[in-house]
């Protein structure tokens, strides 16, 4: 799941159900690795998310936690509390929503014999929170059918 910080995770059966799918079909569940963690900003207090919408015009989007070290996300200069908008061109509001799109992805790609270790572009657009602004940019990531393992940076603020 793209949201791991947790201890306890919940794993919806919608899930599971495309899981178990691509197991059937291609016998291993390729996903791209985005080298992020992702908290839903309609989990913040209702206060901050009203003031984030009002100021910013933020609705919806994922907020990052964790960028892995030395991933192509932070050589993007993606950091922690950046927001992720909109993820192939359609607006996310939950890491959820995140997990279906990476699975269709890994699937899709699998399917048109890629395979695994290929590398694509996934389109993000990201609201930069240090610095107050948006951007549209092209995020190459790695289908993998393993475990997705984020690396602690240490990321200095400006």
């Amino acid at each position: 799941m793209v949201n791991n910080q947790i201890n306890e995770t919940f794993l919806p059966s919608s899930i599971l159900h495309k899981c178990f799918d691509s197991w059937r079909k291609l016998k291993c569940i390729p996903r791209p690795h985005l080298g992020m963690t992702f908290t839903s900003i309609k989990l913040l207090d209702p206060i901050c998310f009203e003031r984030m919408r009002r100021k910013h015009n933020i609705e919806s989007g994922l907020i990052v936690e964790e960028v892995s070290k030395e991933s192509n996300a932070e050589k993007l200069g993606i950091r922690k509390g950046d927001i992720i908008e909109c993820f192939n061109g359609e607006y996310i509001s939950s890491t959820i929503e995140l997990e279906k799109m990476l699975l269709d992805i890994g699937k899709d790609n699998f399917e048109q014999a890629k395979g695994l270790n290929a590398e694509i572009d996934v389109q993000i657009q990201i609201f930069r929170a240090t610095k107050l602004c948006r951007r549209t940019t092209n995020l190459t990531v790695i289908i993998s059918d393993c475990g997705e393992d984020i690396i602690e940076g240490k990321h200095l603020f400006f």
